[in-house]
């Protein structure tokens, strides 16, 4: 039986973003994954390999977001958190501001673009994306821990 195409999509460059530490959600777990992924020799072999995530592209975003709500969630990554910005669930108890917020939520949903995008050029068969899957949030809000959604882009 030939071994399909698998890609993993990670890069160090996540593990400098984090949810508040009491926050239940916890972007480590994707460092942890591709330790024990690597560990057991998932990573190597011919067939095998890891590719960095891309940020995506505000145009592709804005596909499923609207130019307001990414406003909203940039401006609260950046310290203008607002009224508006809590009616779109940004700053809530399960979708708090943290540093960095808008480029993590970025950056993981380029990840999983960058999976389809080797997924559809046939240059891999299963990609696994451990930063992303975060297909809680709304064209206009934040939830569930979600904050732009990468599954309905993909």
């Amino acid at each position: 039986m030939a071994m399909r195409k698998a890609v993993f999509i990670y890069s160090s460059e996540l593990e400098k973003y984090r949810y508040p530490p009491d926050h239940p959600f916890n972007t480590a777990r994707a460092q942890k994954a591709r330790e024990i992924v690597s560990s057991i020799g998932l990573l190597s072999g011919q067939c095998r390999k890891e590719v960095p995530p891309e940020p995506a592209q505000r145009a592709v975003l804005k596909k499923f977001h609207t130019a307001r709500y990414l406003h909203a969630l940039r401006a609260a990554a950046e310290g203008q958190w607002s009224a508006e910005a809590l009616e779109m669930g940004i700053g809530t108890s399960d979708c708090p501001v943290f540093e960095g917020l808008y480029d993590y939520a970025v950056l993981a949903t380029g990840g999983t673009l960058v999976g389809a995008e080797l997924i559809v050029s046939g240059s891999a068969e299963v990609v696994f994306n451990p930063s992303g899957g975060y297909h809680h949030a709304g064209p206009e809000r934040a939830s569930g821990f979600c904050y732009i959604n990468d599954v309905e882009l993909a």
